[in-house]
């Protein structure tokens, strides 16, 4: 019967048998290969946030009811790389207000377009916009206007209680960080986000 090796480099020869420094020299490997390991999880993990994808926490009420406060959700990053933000898509976004805080909000109008709001309706370039997601109303008045280039016109779903562009105007497409995809805590909230 022969000895049949298990591995492709032979084992370390015990620490008896490994002369001067031996011992010192498989920490070093150990701590090596944690400092190495732990510095490429950390590159991949700004690759994928960067690129990709992140997580964000719903923090207050301006897209109930189809999101709610404390919500997680998937902010995915691809999709905006193949084409532009759509109407209906609900996006993460940098504060226009607060370049720190970010926000949740649906995008309604798109460059280019003119927007109004009036009769509790908003109308797209003169024409009603249908809104199946909207539980309530849109309340107030907004005088027509044309929306830059660029620039894209959101408002949050629970329209009565949301900061959105109707306070602070359309925001730069720069500002859109990507789409809410998933929400996915707590578990009942599990599922696509609609758009």
């Amino acid at each position: 019967m022969s000895d049949v090796q298990t591995s492709l480099s032979p084992e370390p020869a015990p620490e008896s048998q490994q002369g001067p420094g031996g011992a010192r020299k498989a920490i070093g490997h150990f701590i090596w290969d944690i400092a190495s390991s732990t510095i490429i999880a950390i590159l991949l993990s700004l690759l994928i946030i960067t690129f990709v994808g992140e997580t964000a926490r719903v923090q207050g009420i301006s897209m109930q009811p189809n999101i709610y406060s404390n919500e997680r959700v998937v902010v995915e990053k691809i999709s905006y790389r193949e084409h532009p933000p759509r109407r209906g898509d609900v996006v993460v976004l940098q504060s226009p207000i607060d370049p720190n805080v970010r926000l949740i909000k649906r995008i309604i109008g798109l460059p280019g377009e003119e927007i109004a709001i009036h009769d509790s309706t908003v109308f797209i370039n003169g024409k009603p916009l249908s809104e199946p997601y909207l539980t309530h109303a849109t309340t107030g008045y907004l005088a027509p206007q044309r929306i830059p280039a660029l620039r894209y016109f959101i408002m949050g779903d629970n329209r009565n209680m949301s900061m959105d562009s109707r306070t602070f105007g359309p925001v730069a497409r720069d500002a859109i960080i990507g789409r809410a995809w998933l929400a996915y805590w707590p578990p009942k909230s599990f599922g696509l986000v609609s758009h």
